[in-house]
């Protein structure tokens, strides 16, 4: 897997590319034509970032950050209380 606008998915590694491309479909409003959101290349297939359906045996190496605690110190102006 490559990680950039779109996860990077080998071809080789994807068993139903037609089912992930039926799911990468979106139908817009206003045109009549559906908008096909993924990107395929020879070798690769990218889905969009936000795909909530990654393929099952695709590991997701995306790097999550880590929660962090803090405390605001500052003073708020009269306006913003």
């Amino acid at each position: 897997m490559i990680l950039s606008n779109f996860l990077w998915i080998s071809r080789e590694e994807v068993a139903h590319l037609g089912a992930i491309k039926l799911k990468c479909i979106v139908h817009s409003k206003y045109d009549k034509e559906p908008i096909q959101t993924c990107v395929e290349t020879e070798d690769w297939i990218g889905i969009p970032r936000n795909f909530q359906a990654i393929p099952e045996g695709i590991k997701d190496e995306r790097i999550l950050p880590s929660k962090k605690d803090f405390e605001f110190t500052g003073e708020l102006r009269p306006i913003q209380q």
